[in-house]
């Protein structure tokens, strides 16, 4: 990805750091320009907001584990992992978010 939606992603997965499932639900879109602290053109709206998008997309649309076993669904094992760490502990990387993130 781009550099405003790496960025935003690494300042996303400290911000999430113990953070509730309520909580997250409740971002919008100006927490992630205000996270930032730069103005964002028209054009990189897209890339400043596509960790949040990953975000509302796997606590709205939880994917589904898959039947033959860990390691052949990503999302799925990413939002178990994200879920069955929350709230969010120190050393979480968002790595479970790079994992569905599409790219910029």
């Amino acid at each position: 990805g781009c550099a405003i939606s790496q960025a935003s992603m690494s300042m996303m997965s400290e911000m999430l750091i113990g953070k509730s499932l309520k909580e997250l639900k409740l971002m919008m879109p100006g927490d992630v320009y205000k996270m930032l602290g730069i103005q964002i053109t028209p054009s990189r709206v897209n890339c400043a907001l596509l960790p949040y998008r990953a975000l509302e997309n796997i606590l709205s649309n939880p994917p589904q584990p898959s039947l033959k076993g860990r390691g052949t669904n990503t999302n799925a094992n990413a939002f178990e992992s994200l879920s069955g760490s929350l709230p969010l502990r120190e050393g979480w990387g968002g790595g479970e978010l790079y994992a569905i993130m599409p790219t910029c």
